[in-house]
């Protein structure tokens, strides 16, 4: 669900059990972290939920933390938590191209391309020299049905060719 391999889990284990029986010294936000960190490497997408959840309440702007937690959700089928989580985090850093990346995927996995389509294009827009901006909304227009992407890059051309309007009547 989370991406994580056995290969990568069986090398992490001993050190973030580690991180975790020393977190107690930690500040709780630090703690939380590694909490959700130990339950992830253990498979335990339920506990790391709950932590990430628990870091988003007490923390809401660590923007990483909704990324994390929307991700989690999104893995679980749960993709409805997951806008939700998603959007919390956009309110709280309408810049953030990861959470727009993770957005789109989303929006993709219910079948809502046009969403989809925005949602990677506002990434791309943010980040124009990241390369996974480029390739996500790529794979994304790879894969679209044809009958939304046509629904899609119709709307999308309206909506350009309104913007151009609007334009040109500010300059007259």
């Amino acid at each position: 669900a989370y991406g994580v391999t056995a290969e990568h889990v069986d090398r992490a284990r001993p050190y973030l059990a580690k991180a975790y029986s020393m977190s107690g010294r930690l500040s709780d936000k630090d703690r939380l972290q590694v909490e959700a960190w130990n339950a992830l490497v253990q498979l335990d997408y339920p506990s790391a939920i709950d932590s990430f959840a628990k870091l988003v309440r007490a923390y809401p702007l660590e923007v990483e933390a909704y990324s994390r937690l929307g991700l989690l959700l999104a893995g679980e089928r749960r993709y409805e938590e997951s806008l939700n989580v998603f959007h919390r985090g956009l309110a709280v850093d309408q810049e953030a191209g990861d959470l727009w990346n993770r957005l789109g995927g989303v929006y993709d996995a219910l079948g809502r391309s046009a969403d989809a389509i925005a949602a990677r294009q506002k990434y791309v827009a943010l980040q124009p020299s990241e390369a996974n901006a480029h390739d996500s909304l790529g794979f994304l227009l790879l894969h679209v049905k044809p009958m939304n992407a046509t629904r899609t890059f119709n709307s999308m051309a309206q909506e350009e060719a309104r913007t151009m309007m609007r334009n040109r009547e500010k300059q007259v």
